[in-house]
């Protein structure tokens, strides 16, 4: 009758947590506030940049901070669940040592309550894990806004004709690049710049299952 204990990892949670974002050419056509033409190719040139997406989100100060936070929220979730988890079953066990002595009616209504209350743990922690996972997307959704806002700047600024999303771990459409495209670093110290100094430890920021992947 015990259920898995509730584990409040991303890994658990999240073989929810995972959509594939692309960066190629939609790039330019993100809803971040429109950037000046870029300059006219010359003499047939074009720049061109490349970034990969996970690596910024990971390096992205921001990230480590709201990582931080649901891992906190998780936490909590995981020990009041936990707490419920042990009154419910020591009631099951003051149950099954009077069990042989009690009326058929009284062990009955017992019997249904204790099963009602564990149906009810188990939608405590279905609700828990939706709640956690809507966390993470929105994570990522606002991780993702930022990211292409800052490439868009970048693009911008810089003069750069087309910024490609490119990711060892995943099928992005770009084979193979020289590392002379790659923009990557340059968007996480825009950002970070952006956004500051993370506030979360290093030690938890970096060990964290809880980071969203792209």
């Amino acid at each position: 009758m015990k259920p898995r204990l509730f584990c409040l990892s991303i890994t658990a949670i999240v073989a929810v947590f995972i959509l594939s974002f692309s960066m190629q050419s939609a790039i330019a056509q993100n809803n971040a506030p429109s950037a000046p033409p870029a300059a006219s190719p010359a003499s047939g040139t074009f720049k061109i940049g490349v970034v990969e997406l996970q690596k910024v989100m990971d390096s992205y100060n921001r990230q480590k901070d709201e990582v931080a936070v649901l891992e906190k929220d998780a936490k909590t979730k995981e020990d009041a669940l936990k707490a419920k988890w042990d009154q419910f079953d020591q009631k099951k066990k003051d149950f099954e040592s009077k069990r042989a002595t009690m009326d058929e009616a009284a062990a009955n209504r017992q019997e249904s309550d204790l099963q009602r209350e564990f149906t009810q743990f188990q939608s405590d922690i279905k609700m828990a894990e939706d709640d956690l996972n809507r966390g993470k997307q929105v994570l990522k959704r606002t991780l993702i806004k930022d990211i292409l806002a800052a490439v868009e700047a970048i693009g911008a600024q810089e003069n750069y004709h087309l910024v490609l999303e490119a990711d060892p771990d995943t099928r992005t459409g770009v084979l193979y690049y020289s590392s002379v495209l790659d923009m990557t670093q340059k968007v996480v110290d825009y950002l970070n710049k952006q956004y500051g100094p993370a506030k979360a430890t290093p030690a938890s920021a970096s060990k964290s299952e809880a980071k969203p992947k792209k």
